[in-house]
């Protein structure tokens, strides 16, 4: 009996209790208004506080207070409590039946997303793998640091929202890490079939990404100055004073053949003196005067993304440097390679792909290509400025600068001319000489045939006071 009065008791302690929850709600008072102190508020995306408010009477019932916004994807509230889920501005209205009795204005703003990276800029992928790239937002607070993939080629290559990159077929794509405010950062992958990659480089130690499958690591060894792990070959400096080579087989099939020059990239940089004939349209906007002999002041610099190309000679080479002054602010790419008989050599980069945006071109022309000027012999009948593409089966091509022994002076002229097969002004394929640079104004960055110019901007020529023999040269200061 004991426990059986228990049970009633706490019953009955439980019935009192929620008698006295109801009597002290029922002894509320009625809503008859709310002030609103507040009328402006600044957050920061994810941030919430309290609107400053008064009830009357204070202790009023508030179940039928709504707070409404009207923008709810930029703030919301509830029971007076803002919470920012975006940057722009909102107004907060406290309302009950139908009434306003108070309005805030909302105001929220954000860490901005100020750069995204990612931790490869340019590889090589054997065709039926992935690779995964991962991009870096700053600052670490960024209000929204998601990124979104995507590939401008995904019959090449898919990328998935985890930046998976998964390989379709041969050819080239940009896969793109895009962030907040459309800061974005992007990666040239070369999708192959296993293949054998023939490197030139400079003496400096580098490395290229080639990911193909699940590869041990190969470590350099002896005369084998080449290593790969974990998707990328790298190399050691050249330090022997001659042109050097090594050869590295991957499981997929792929040989990697690395042959690195004498000198660096490094070795090159600084300020030149540019001397070629030069034929201008229009110096005023162009900035460069023809002349017979004109020399101009040009930097070599290092190019902030070195590109790695597959040069006409199948051999692949890597721009490193990059080369300004010839015409306003256009940067005109340059590569350092080995050379059998001088150790090293330097190629000018001619370029058909992609335009450059410049304040230096021709009046609705706000693009200038860098392209070969061409003639049937060297510095003969028959020029050529603006062919298009480069080569019959290239669309860009590097005109080859010998360098003198002490490393001082890079020259091309007519004993170290270069033949190129492009196709003509009648169409048909010829074999042409590579008789200078020609700038040409183009309306976009695409380079076609109905977006250039008829004519060329600024031609350099190699024939300083009509003499072949001088060439197109770079003096070192």
């Amino acid at each position: 009996m004991k426990k059986i009065s228990y049970i009633i008791m706490a019953g009955a302690l439980a019935a009192l209790s929620f008698a006295s929850c109801t009597q002290k709600e029922e002894l509320r008072p009625d809503f008859q208004g709310v002030t609103v102190n507040d009328s402006a508020i600044s957050l920061m995306v994810g941030e919430t506080k309290q609107i400053d408010f008064v009830l009357n009477p204070l202790k009023a019932k508030t179940d039928e207070l709504l707070w409404v916004s009207s923008d709810s994807t930029v703030a919301v509230a509830n029971g007076g409590w803002v919470s920012a889920l975006k940057d722009g501005s909102a107004t907060i209205t406290a309302k009950k039946g139908g009434k306003d009795y108070g309005k805030v204005n909302i105001n929220v703003d954000k860490y901005k997303v100020t750069s995204v990276t990612l931790d490869e800029t340019e590889l090589i992928l054997i065709n039926g793998n992935t690779v995964t790239l991962t991009a870096t937002v700053k600052p670490d607070n960024a209000s929204f640091p998601e990124v979104t993939w995507s590939s401008s080629n995904p019959a090449v290559a898919e990328v998935d929202q985890a930046g998976k990159v998964t390989s379709i077929s041969e050819g080239t794509t940009v896969i793109t890490a895009t962030g907040d405010d459309g800061i974005s950062a992007s990666c040239t992958i070369q999708v192959i079939e296993a293949d054998d990659f023939d490197i030139n480089t400079s003496a400096a130690a580098g490395s290229i990404a080639i990911y193909g499958g699940n590869q041990d690591e190969i470590k350099a060894t002896g005369d084998n100055f080449i290593s790969y792990k974990d998707g990328v070959a790298s190399w050691s400096e050249n330090t022997t004073g001659a042109v050097r080579t090594a050869f590295l087989k991957l499981e997929s099939g792929s040989q990697i053949r690395v042959t690195q020059a004498t000198k660096k990239a490094e070795d090159f940089l600084g300020k030149y003196n540019f001397t070629s004939k030069v034929f201008s349209k229009d110096a005023g906007r162009s900035g460069i005067t023809a002349g017979n002999s004109v020399t101009l002041q040009t930097t070599f610099s290092t190019m902030e993304n070195p590109e790695t190309l597959k040069g006409p000679d199948g051999k692949m080479y890597i721009n490193n440097i990059a080369i300004r002054g010839l015409l306003g602010d256009i940067v005109v790419a340059a590569t350092v390679a080995p050379d059998e008989e001088d150790g090293v050599k330097v190629g000018v980069m001619v370029d058909s792909r992609k335009a450059q945006k410049t304040d230096k071109g021709k009046a609705g022309y706000d693009y200038i290509a860098v392209l070969p000027g061409y003639g049937v012999g060297f510095i003969g009948a028959a020029y050529q400025f603006t062919p298009y593409p480069v080569t019959t089966s290239s669309d860009y091509a590097w005109i080859w600068f010998k360098v003198s022994e002490e490393g001082k002076m890079l020259r091309y002229a007519n004993d170290n001319k270069q033949r190129f097969n492009a196709y003509g002004t009648n169409g048909a394929a010829t074999d042409f000489y590579a008789i200078g640079l020609s700038l040409v104004p183009c309306k976009t960055e695409e380079i076609a045939k109905d977006q250039l110019d008829s004519a060329w901007w600024v031609v350099y020529q190699a024939n300083p006071n009509n003499v072949i023999a001088n060439g197109l040269t770079f003096l070192k200061d």
